[in-house]
């Protein structure tokens, strides 16, 4: 006996439909408006097809159709599409290409075909190759920023390359809309908190420490006690690792 997945948006008109496939010699697996049977237990274990009817919601059976794909033990089962609206087929057709759409007179035919035709060679889309970040993008340095540097040893220089234009270096706090603060020394940090805590009234700052003198869940820890929040971490070079931080949303309000 086949097991079929009936995708039916319309209780009414899912009994008769049900009934037309079971007399098809199908064991039939309905996916509709309250029925007992949804996605989350729709084991794949002998499921033949699935049959999705466009006649009333597309909408419903389309996504139902890119969630059955998704899911990767029903990425070859074939789909069968009952058609619908004349007018909103084309774009599923286009959509779908490797599916077949019948109507419910021919679906005994294209069933079986669909079924002797075996599994269905989906391949799931390429991967986007995300262009390459530079180091001030990831630092959000932005043309005209006014940043606060502090102790920056020559390799971050190094590791920057290429900085946005209008971007000035400050040796103070005043006036600066951004900052990046380094540290080698723990206890040199620890002696700073007040000063991490007036910049971070102003706007968030990156704190750079060196890799390998600071245990990351102690320096997490001590954020957290001063009233401050971390929210990014970036890797500067094989030295030296940022931490955005700024005042805890407590804090705030």
């Amino acid at each position: 006996m086949l097991t079929v997945i009936l995708v039916c948006w319309h209780a009414e008109e899912a009994a008769p439909r049900i009934a037309g496939l079971e007399k098809l010699g199908c064991e039939v697996r309905w996916l509709g408006p309250s029925s007992s049977f949804s996605m989350k237990n729709a084991g794949a274990d002998g499921v033949s097809a699935i049959v999705i009817d466009l006649g009333r919601l597309p909408s419903h059976g389309v996504y139902c159709a890119e969630h059955f794909r998704k899911m990767k033990r029903f990425r070859s089962t074939p789909i069968l599409f009952i058609l619908g609206d004349p007018a909103k087929m084309d774009a599923i057709r286009a959509a779908y290409t490797l599916d077949t759409f019948t109507t419910w007179p021919r679906l005994a035919g294209a069933l079986k075909k669909a079924i002797a035709a075996g599994e269905v060679r989906y391949e799931r889309p390429p991967k986007v190759a995300r262009p390459e970040r530079s180091l001030a993008q990831k630092l959000n340095l932005k043309a005209g920023s006014r940043v606060y540097l502090k102790d920056a040893p020559r390799e971050f220089f190094t590791a920057l390359r290429e900085l946005p234009d209008s971007l000035e270096w400050l040796e103070e706090q005043a006036g600066s809309n951004q900052a990046l603060l380094f540290f080698d020394d723990p206890d040199q940090l620890y002696r700073q908190w007040d000063l991490l805590s007036e910049i971070a009234a102003r706007h968030s700052f990156w704190l750079v420490y060196r890799k390998g003198v600071f245990k990351l869940p102690e320096l997490n820890e001590a954020i957290r006690d001063s009233g401050l929040a971390s929210f990014k971490i970036c890797a500067i070079n094989a030295n030296w690792t940022g931490i955005q931080i700024h005042h805890s949303r407590k804090e705030r309000t």
